[in-house]
């Protein structure tokens, strides 16, 4: 379908996840509705990448299930710093992480998206975020 094509054109999202399947998932749920999609599983080697390139991404995803609390920590890192605090990003919690969601420094383009999260539902999470930033 044209349209869904047409979701994610021109629109970068950089994974920062730990976990191979769920990478996996978000690439193949995100290029089919044609994202382009940079999977990272190190937060730092992440904050590297947004250094050299301050538009590596229209928004910034932090798997806290597999990366834990270093997800969390990056997700705020990237909150605080002059290159990175305006990207949209969102932080994917599991239910047994629930307690990260006190800790997170939240506004309205950083959010939390709690897990089992169905494609969909992310997707429009996502666009809600890009269109309101740009």
């Amino acid at each position: 379908d044209a349209a869904l094509l047409e979701e994610g054109n021109d629109k970068a999202v950089m994974i920062i996840d730990s976990n191979p399947n769920l990478q996996d998932a978000f690439r193949e749920g995100l290029k089919r509705v044609g994202y382009r999609v940079l999977v990272l599983s190190d937060p730092v080697r992440a904050l590297e990448r947004c250094d050299t390139d301050e538009r590596v991404a229209d928004c910034i995803v932090f798997g806290c299930h597999s990366l834990g609390e270093k997800g969390l920590l990056a997700f705020n890192r990237f909150g605080e710093l002059e290159r990175t605090r305006r990207i949209p990003a969102i932080l994917l919690i599991a239910e047994k992480k629930r307690s990260y969601v006190s800790q997170a420094r939240l506004n309205e383009h950083r959010v939390v998206a709690k897990m089992p999260l169905k494609m969909r539902e992310f997707r429009g999470v996502l666009k809600q975020l890009i269109s309101s930033a740009s």
